[in-house]
């Protein structure tokens, strides 16, 4: 289980990266990624037809969103067939894509899902997804004969997994949103005055330094007194978002701690599988790393 100082980035990148990949795909090859059998195959096709060597892939512009795109749902599709989970990771690096980890019950090696991308394109012989597939659906099937009550259990993966939105989940975040909103001229008199809160990168960017001023570690930042100047700098920054997308909020019960969208609320641009921005994580990130200029970085990735 991850604890509060395990990274989110690989979850964080992991929707924009297979939305990506669905829309090259579906614009230049008319590949459907439905999660189905058959797709394992002309995904494999797809990889060796654009990268006819495995050298071109560093001449390729679209080839870190490919190829992470491609790991993200070739994982996606072995957690789906013998559940499991991503390892958590903080490694930023574009291509650093996490091992999988299938249902304990199967006792299956992790197995990292980049290798399998990587090997399809070097080795070219057009089975590779294929093959690992067959070889966890063998174990599975073994497993579930002598275990016939038995299911695998998959950790869902935030925006790639529906999860019905439940009642109290809507009012949560009805509630937040109304005294983030209404509290928000106070916060502007306690910690912003001189500023124009317009809701602009620019505004982010004075965001930043402020929080840095604020809640210079991340002690401070979790610290009980610093709640209120938080959640209104978590709700300046998404709302700044949502503005600039004509997004939504979004808000699902769980633990941020172990979900990186679970517990405070989000928001999505409105076009289905949109790319997602986090305020909480990306102030408590600026902290960590000590950027001021992280909450502009991912305001221009959110316009991306």
């Amino acid at each position: 289980m991850a604890s509060k100082d395990d990274g989110d980035e690989w979850l964080i990148r992991l929707p924009e990266r297979l939305e990506h990949l669905r829309d090259i795909g579906a614009r230049e090859d008319e590949l459907d990624l439905d999660f189905s059998l058959r797709s394992l195959p002309d995904l494999e096709r797809y990889l060796t037809d654009r990268f006819e060597e495995p050298e071109v892939m560093d001449q390729d512009e679209d080839a870190e969103w490919i190829i992470e795109g491609a790991a993200a749902y070739v994982g996606e599709m072995l957690l789906r067939l013998a559940g499991g989970h991503w390892e958590p990771t903080d490694d930023p690096r574009p291509w650093h894509v996490p091992p999988i980890h299938a249902d304990q019950a199967l006792a299956l090696p992790s197995l990292a899902p980049l290798d399998l991308v990587l090997t399809a394109v070097r080795d070219r012989t057009g089975d590779v997804f294929e093959r690992q597939y067959a070889d966890w659906t063998a174990t599975v099937q073994a497993y579930r004969t002598a275990h016939p009550s038995w299911s695998p259990t998959k950790q869902p993966t935030p925006l790639v997994d529906p999860v019905p939105v439940v009642e109290s989940e809507r009012e949560y975040l009805a509630r937040w949103l109304a005294t983030r909103e209404q509290s928000f001229p106070n916060w502007v008199a306690r910690y912003g005055q001189g500023t124009t809160w317009d809701f602009s990168v620019a505004s982010l960017a004075v965001l930043g330094a402020l929080v840095l001023r604020v809640t210079p570690t991340l002690e401070a930042f979790h610290a009980p007194e610093q709640a209120e100047f938080v959640e209104g700098a978590a709700w300046y920054t998404g709302e700044s978002l949502r503005r600039a997308r004509n997004g939504h909020w979004t808000y699902r019960h769980g633990d941020p701690e172990v979900n990186p969208y679970g517990g405070q609320p989000y928001v999505r641009q409105q076009k289905d599988g949109g790319a997602a921005g986090l305020p909480h994580l990306a102030l408590k990130t600026l902290v960590k790393r000590h950027d001021p200029q992280l909450l502009v970085d991912q305001y221009e990735a959110f316009m991306a």
